[in-house]
């Protein structure tokens, strides 16, 4: 009996990484349902897998946005995104503490708040908004491209409840125009190429007092 316990010991470790590596696939393939049951198992056995966090989250988020595509009812997908929200969350604090000026999976967590369609819409730019921040609260990433970019578009959401907020979100966006370099082969080129248009849009649709501009932001990963 000792043995056999011993050997599945041995096996744990092996056994959590083959299912996270397959949930990991079935993620990059669009199989949410899958890639969830996969990654679920591997954090049971393994909770100190904090790369698993940012997986869980963003599948959870895309399981969500697929509920609510279907029509199906609130209460029903809530659960959903909040746990989106919850492994984005705990995925950005363990980033900051094993490299406090790290970013990219605070960012990560704003846009899977930007996603989590189960919240009023202030509220939901509100705390996504409180995401891009933490980031440039920190001196060192104070000019972070990508995070004065995703501040900026939470900013115009929030401006038909602040109309001040349409000036902040014209500043940041300037802001990118300021620190990114106008040259192809420049750091964070494509940010400022959405800051750029961006920035037009919403000149534009403030001048006829409009309320719309859409978002698709770079992709953090090949950043």
């Amino acid at each position: 009996m000792a043995s056999n316990l011993e050997r599945a010991r041995r096996e744990a470790p092996r056994s959590s990484y083959l299912e996270m590596f397959g949930g990991m696939v079935a993620s990059l393939n669009g199989n949410d349902a899958s890639a969830v049951r996969g990654l679920d198992a591997a954090l049971r056995r393994a909770p100190e897998y904090g790369e698993l966090d940012g997986w869980l989250g963003k599948t959870y988020l895309r399981l969500g946005r697929s509920a609510v595509a279907t029509g199906v009812d609130q209460k029903d997908y809530a659960p959903t995104f909040e746990r989106a929200v919850a492994f984005a969350d705990r995925a950005a604090d363990r980033e900051a503490d094993a490299a406090p000026n790290a970013f990219r999976a605070r960012l990560r967590e704003c846009l899977v708040r930007l996603g989590a369609e189960h919240l009023p819409a202030k509220l939901r730019y509100t705390l996504a908004l409180q995401a891009a921040q933490q980031v440039l609260d920190n001196p060192k990433l104070r000019e972070n491209p990508p995070a004065l970019a995703l501040a900026a578009y939470c900013n115009f959401q929030l401006g038909p409840y602040d109309e001040k907020a349409y000036d902040e979100c014209i500043r940041r966006f300037q802001d990118v125009l300021r620190i990114v370099p106008d040259e192809e082969d420049a750091p964070w080129k494509n940010w400022r190429d959405y800051a750029e248009q961006a920035l037009k849009e919403v000149k534009h649709w403030r001048s006829l007092e409009e309320k719309l501009v859409t978002f698709d932001s770079p992709t953090l990963a090949r950043d």
